[in-house]
């Protein structure tokens, strides 16, 4: 004879193991979604703004080798200015921010002519002192917490452009000064030549800059001969607004007046890229002397 089944007890040792997985895996995902919403997002924005304050230094750099390279007339030397493309990332957490280098020898345009009339033997003679800058660095940070960014090495300045607008953050070799209402006026043209470069990722790119040729030439007159003059500059640019405001202030600065002293026209050439390309045209009258140094300047890259 068999014996009676005893019933059979119920047990919640499966059940609590089953409960505190999916409580140890709750708690695991919280602590995941706090450092993905709250410890990402500022730890990157800040080194993404730290790269582009070092980027800021390095195309200060590099205008300053360039400026010395000019000044020193140093013909058998070229200088390296390093340029770090990218920002860090978090490792698991956050990818690196890449950044686009380029160097593009035919953009952002400057060219410059004097006409100046002088009263030489009671004729009326002309003179006429022309000069052409071209070429620009470029390297734009599509920056995913921080504001995209670009910082732009081209005519002598150092430009930084965002969606907010442009601003000059390194001026241009252009001065002019007032001199009892005549104004004497110089002028540095750089030109950037070598081959077309496109570069990315957040490597560290090397700017290998090497002086062809610098010179200068003049055109002025006395106060007797003195009649009448006109400077024309016209500005082939992605970043109107940046050349504008520098322009302006930098005129008024010097005791120059809008519509009287100078003018100042911009016309929108293409409309199809963002930032849009404009050409400005500057004009300064009475303008008695003009210095224009003009120097030739190879870029070559290369990973460091």
């Amino acid at each position: 004879m068999r014996s009676p089944k005893r019933p059979v007890k119920d047990s919640d040792e499966g059940v609590s193991a089953t409960v505190g997985t999916i409580m140890a895996l709750m708690v695991f995902m919280f602590l995941f979604g706090m450092i993905q919403t709250q410890y990402v997002p500022v730890a990157m924005k800040d080194a993404e703004a730290n790269h582009m304050r070092n980027v800021e230094a390095q195309f200060g750099t590099l205008k300053e080798k360039i400026d010395t390279l000019i000044m020193l007339n140093a013909l058998n030397y070229s200088s390296y200015s390093p340029i770090t493309l990218g920002s860090d990332g978090i490792p698991v957490f956050a990818s690196q921010t890449p950044g686009f280098l380029s160097f593009i020898p035919s953009k952002e345009l400057v060219n410059v002519s004097l006409v100046l009339n002088k009263n030489v033997s009671g004729s009326v003679e002309t003179e006429r002192i022309y000069g052409n800058t071209s070429g620009k660095i470029e390297l734009y940070v599509p920056n995913r917490y921080y504001v995209p960014q670009t910082y732009i090495y081209t005519c002598g300045a150092v430009i930084l452009y965002q969606p907010s607008g442009a601003v000059m953050r390194a001026e241009p070799g252009f001065s002019i000064v007032n001199q009892s209402g005549d104004l004497v006026a110089y002028v540095r043209s750089i030109r950037l030549i070598g081959e077309e470069m496109r570069k990315s990722g957040t490597t560290t790119e090397g700017i290998d800059s090497s002086l062809i040729y610098t010179y200068s030439s003049s055109a002025s007159a006395n106060r007797t001969e003195f009649l009448n003059s006109t400077l024309w500059i016209n500005i082939t640019t992605s970043y109107a607004d940046a050349w504008e405001t520098w322009i302006n202030g930098t005129l008024n600065e010097n005791g120059l007046n809008y519509g009287t002293d100078y003018t100042v026209t911009k016309v929108v050439t293409n409309s199809n890229v963002i930032p849009n390309t404009c050409s400005i045209t500057l004009r300064i009258i009475n303008v008695k002397s003009l210095t224009m140094q003009r120097s030739l300047v190879e870029i070559t890259t290369g990973e460091l």
